[in-house]
């Protein structure tokens, strides 16, 4: 009876290593389609951030602080900026229209908006503007009739326009390009003395707002860790197979090194492909 060869340690290894980085090359030129048919969705990240300016308080031991806007007292004022950005590689087709409203227990004192790389004003937009200008037609109007008429009270169709107009915001940007960025200020007045809610929307077909959650630090340490985690395992296994697999070090050791060399070939392969479609795309 004719023996069965046993297969030597090289013949073990190298047919999954070379699957390896046939896989892994597959793999990043997979990524590199798939990110680039992505982008037919944009994707617009957004934050918001909160600057408490003044609270009203009355304490033993500070005093009585009051807070005003435009004489009027206020409970609470905090400045909240809106930071949108777009770090896909594709243009916005279109003009965008960028909604904002804060919640029932806060109004809107004062917008203003510009774009981050040039500076150019970011307004209201046009049908709103006329809205609000229509609005406070109406109020100095009736205002008139009430310095006459001192009972006379607010219509209630007025009333509900002007809080609604207080509440809601809504922008106007004529173009938004790639890898640039827009910021939205606003003044908020809180009436239960917490920060305010404020939301933001854009309804806008193949326009994606997101919030972003994780800073490009944030994302750095992440993905230390993730790769520290990588590297102490790659040197734990390699460690089983030098105890288990004495004879076939050399191999091992080739083993490491396609890899490696598979790793820097990956990334190059990716930072190019990325670097050219910024160029060209």
């Amino acid at each position: 009876m004719t023996p069965v060869p046993t297969p030597s340690l090289a013949e073990t290894i190298l047919p999954p290593t070379i699957s390896l980085i046939l896989t892994t090359t597959f793999s990043v030129l997979v990524g590199v389609y798939l990110e680039r048919f992505k982008n037919k969705l944009i994707t617009l990240k957004y934050t918001i951030s909160f600057s408490p300016l003044g609270t009203s308080i009355k304490n033993n031991y500070w005093g009585n602080i009051q807070v005003t806007h435009e004489g009027r007292p206020v409970n609470y004022l905090n400045f909240v900026t809106i930071t949108i950005t777009n770090d896909s590689n594709t243009d916005v087709p279109k003009e965008l229209y960028l909604d904002v409203w804060v919640g029932q227990q806060a109004q809107i004192l004062g917008n203003t908006g510009n774009y981050v790389e040039t500076g150019n004003a970011i307004n209201l937009e046009a049908n709103y503007w006329e809205r609000y200008n229509t609005a406070l037609k109406y109020l100095v109007e009736e205002n008139k009739i009430k310095e006459t008429n001192p009972d006379y009270q607010l219509s209630q169709a007025l009333d509900q326009e002007i809080t609604w107009l207080q509440n809601n915001k809504k922008f106007y940007l004529p173009i938004f390009n790639r890898n640039s960025s827009a910021k939205i200020n606003l003044l908020v007045e809180s009436f239960d003395g917490k920060i305010p809610v404020v939301s933001i929307s854009i309804l806008q077909t193949s326009v994606q707002l997101v919030k972003q959650i994780e800073s490009d630090v944030e994302n750095k340490k992440k993905n230390l860790q993730i790769n520290t985690v990588q590297v102490c395992l790659n040197v734990v296994g390699l460690g089983l197979l030098f105890v288990y697999f004495p004879q076939g070090k050399t191999i091992i050791f080739f083993t490491i090194c396609v890899g490696f060399i598979s790793y820097v070939l990956a990334r190059f392969f990716y930072i190019t492909a990325k670097f050219i479609r910024r160029m060209f795309w």
